[in-house]
């Protein structure tokens, strides 16, 4: 009886750990294959927006962008350092952001760290449209600065939306 009760409590521990190492906090709404289903707009009435807004998105932003990481890619004599990424995608009427692109970038580092950060965006997004819900693009630029002063970081992130995706 213990030694089923130990088995058990044994198999239970492995099972959340596995399901929290899974997790990631980063539940997929998001879809590497191009979206070619219907038709994907460019203007709308109401164009895929952030769940919570505009400050919403850059606070979003400024929690999940591995600072650290940006910071010791750059050289010992470099203190200021600043980038900017155009990233277009499309929020389907579902929901499902794919075909993700990121251009502009000076340093693949950055590019790759966006990247990361717009997957992991995904289910904060909401799809645009008219009177209904429209399969959509989206584009914006993410401006960036590092400023490294001795042993002090500063970090600075702006977001300049698009009206539509083909500016």
């Amino acid at each position: 009886m213990t030694k089923s009760l130990l088995t058990v409590t044994i198999l239970l521990f492995l099972t959340q750990a596995a399901i929290s190492q899974n997790s990631d906090n980063t539940k997929s709404c998001y879809s590497d294959k191009p979206f070619n289903k219907e038709k994907v707009f460019t203007k709308m009435l109401h164009k895929p927006y952030f769940k919570g807004g505009h400050d919403s998105f850059v606070n979003f932003l400024m929690a999940n962008i591995n600072f650290q990481k940006l910071v010791d890619d750059l050289s010992q004599n470099e203190r200021l350092y600043s980038d900017t990424a155009r990233i277009k995608f499309i929020v389907s009427k579902d929901g499902i952001l794919s075909d993700l692109s990121i251009t502009l970038t000076k340093k693949k580092i950055f590019a790759d760290e966006i990247a990361r950060v717009i997957k992991k965006s995904s289910c904060n997004w909401v799809a645009g449209g008219t009177e209904r819900l429209l399969n959509g693009w989206i584009q914006f630029d993410v401006y960036y600065l590092i400023d490294r002063q001795l042993n002090e970081v500063t970090t600075n992130v702006k977001v300049k939306e698009y009206d539509y995706a083909d500016n």
